[in-house]
């Protein structure tokens, strides 16, 4: 390059070595369209008949179409293929699925608080309703309670009541006694 460079005619020598280029190009462009059509071209600049040239055309463009487009896919994954060997691509991606395992980390926490706490909402709701049914037995026992509490009050009361009446009874009967009872020195 520095030969032709220093060259008094290295545009002329770069024009052709351009133009040798395009052409080589220019063959294996068309030796890859004749691969995607399975049959060889007819000779560059040889005279067809107008309806052959028309559908050799259309043959033509959409073998170029197809061969564009395995162009692409090919230039695609060999980009693919030099990022996945590149040192900060290898890096980037497993940083996205250090963060993508997070997410799924954080989700399925988020999915088990969640289930944690309806189970502790449903515990407080069954002990409440527990702790409401013992409340209930415990004032049932405490109302039984009282009832024979005053029953037995009562009962003692009564018996209290009887004991006194039968004192004072006994009490009058014995003074009627003494009254009745004629003192010895009187009659």
């Amino acid at each position: 390059m520095q030969m032709i460079g220093q060259n008094p005619q290295a545009k002329q020598i770069m024009a052709s070595l351009q133009t040798h280029i395009a052409e080589h190009l220019g063959f294996q462009y068309r030796q890859q369209i004749e691969e995607r059509l399975g049959a060889p071209l007819p000779p560059p600049n040889e005279e067809l008949p107008e309806e052959v040239e028309v559908e050799l055309s259309r043959l033509v463009a959409d073998a170029g179409k197809q061969l564009t487009q395995a162009h692409q896919q090919q230039a695609a994954q060999q980009q693919a293929q030099q990022q996945a060997q590149d040192p900060m691509f290898q890096l980037q991606q497993a940083e996205l699925q250090v963060k993508q395992a997070e997410v799924q980390r954080k989700a399925a926490k988020d999915q088990v608080d969640a289930q944690i706490k309806q189970q502790q909402m449903q515990l407080q709701t069954t002990k409440a309703a527990a702790d409401a049914m013992l409340k209930a037995e415990q004032l049932k026992v405490d109302k039984t309670e009282l009832a024979i509490d005053a029953e037995v009050k009562g009962v003692e009361m009564s018996q209290a009541r009887r004991a006194a009446r039968d004192k004072t009874q006994i009490e009058v009967a014995k003074l009627m006694q003494q009254k009745q009872k004629p003192s010895g020195g009187n009659k």
